[in-house]
């Protein structure tokens, strides 16, 4: 098995290893250790051949998938608000090091089930666009599981959860109450009537007061 050899280049590291008769060399790295690094994707690369998948972080991967994203501009915007949350906690790591796991306690911590969702649709598309393009191996995403969302009203103000987070943002100390209303679906005399005994926590749940509907609560 070739294994190259890594030794010191001016003020730096580089690695050394042989191929097709002729010796080659990675760039210069300050330490030795991120030396010894590129030597062995250079070293994988020739021991995979056509299976071998070139490094790349999340961040790069959804950078690529936005790229080539031939939806309307607004469309665009929103995937990429989307994608806020994922790569600030996982955008550094290795594409195809992430786990359902990672992406799924990302979600855990976003306010809005609707807008959970929207991020776990977003994150397939990027990774489907990665395994089409072998640049991973397999979409984690896949396996996120968003919980399904139960509206009142079957008129929706809002087309995204992107677009409920800038309205709140707006709103300042009004924030929260513009996404619980957007998320449960409340009227505005229904929101204000709330009270601690109608918040159960846990379960994390409210019940509202719905006075025009049958039996006067949901959840």
């Amino acid at each position: 098995m070739q294994t190259g050899s890594v030794t010191r280049h001016g003020r730096g590291w580089r690695g050394y290893w042989r191929e097709d008769g002729k010796r080659h060399a990675t760039k210069t790295y300050e330490r030795k250790g991120e030396a010894r690094e590129g030597l062995n994707r250079e070293l994988d690369r020739i021991r995979l051949g056509d299976s071998y998948l070139p490094p790349i972080t999340l961040a790069e991967l959804a950078d690529r998938f936005i790229a080539q994203y031939g939806a309307a501009p607004q469309t665009v915007k929103y995937a990429e608000r989307r994608l806020v949350r994922p790569l600030a906690a996982l955008g550094d790591a290795q594409a195809g090091d992430v786990t359902t796991e990672s992406l799924q306690r990302v979600l855990a911590a976003v306010p809005g089930k609707a807008y959970r969702r929207d991020i776990a649709r977003t994150l397939r598309m990027v990774y489907r666009f990665g395994v089409e393009n072998r640049l991973v191996g397999r979409n984690p995403a896949l396996g996120v599981k968003a919980p399904m969302q139960r509206r009142s009203e079957r008129m929706l103000p809002f087309e995204s959860w992107a677009e409920v987070e800038a309205v709140a943002a707006e709103c300042g100390r009004w924030g929260p109450l513009v996404v619980f209303m957007a998320d449960t679906g409340a009227r505005p005399g229904e929101a204000i009537r709330l009270e601690h005994r109608h918040v159960h926590r846990p379960p994390s749940s409210c019940q509202v007061r719905r006075p025009k509907a049958r039996g006067g609560l949901f959840t």
